[in-house]
């Protein structure tokens, strides 16, 4: 990073152009698959998200009430419901907060 394709060809003695392809092939910066935002919830999170949202009793509101705030890992406590064996996810309150 930070020189020029010249200086880099010159220093690993083969051409411009080759050096010019290498840096843009996607496979040799192994970029093929990232096309797509980064995903910033961790797998259990997206499992977690995924069966909650396959409840048809519950509506978008209601998902976007239990998960606001994901990222932020100590406003979130995970239980599991005395009803049924599904996990879901209880947000501290905070003092500005008013339930609909």
């Amino acid at each position: 990073e930070g020189h020029s394709q010249s200086k880099i060809a010159i220093t690993l003695e083969r051409s411009r152009k080759c050096i010019q392809t290498y840096l843009n092939d996607r496979s040799s910066k192994k970029l093929n698959n990232k096309i797509e935002r980064s995903k910033t919830l961790s797998p259990s999170d997206r499992r977690l998200l995924l069966r909650e949202a396959s409840n048809s009793r519950l509506s978008a509101i209601a998902l976007e009430i239990n998960f606001k705030g994901i990222s932020e890992r100590d406003n979130i406590i995970k239980r599991l419901t005395t009803t049924t064996s599904l996990p879901y996810i209880y947000i501290k309150p905070y003092k500005s907060f008013r339930p609909y």
